[in-house]
């Protein structure tokens, strides 16, 4: 079973249960970073009202997050 084929089965069973899909997490989007994790594309997943977590922060912590590479504190959600 490939990773694609389990996250459907995970998706299925998070409807079943009543989450509701809000958008999708995108990873390894740094195509230097492929090799060293054994990757070859961007991977996704989705998220949902049951797994995000809305955070405000100010402009100072936002300044302190890395100018280069995946700012790991920092995730970007996309609503449909």
């Amino acid at each position: 079973m490939t990773p694609y084929e389990v996250a459907h089965l995970i998706h299925r069973a998070r409807l079943t249960e009543g989450a509701k899909p809000i958008g999708r997490k995108i990873g390894f989007t740094d195509p230097g970073m492929w090799a060293r994790f054994g990757v070859c594309e961007p991977i996704w997943a989705h998220i949902y009202d049951t797994t995000v977590v809305h955070l405000h922060y100010s402009q100072d912590a936002a300044n302190k997050l890395p100018e280069r590479g995946n700012p790991w504190p920092l995730q970007i959600f996309v609503k449909r």
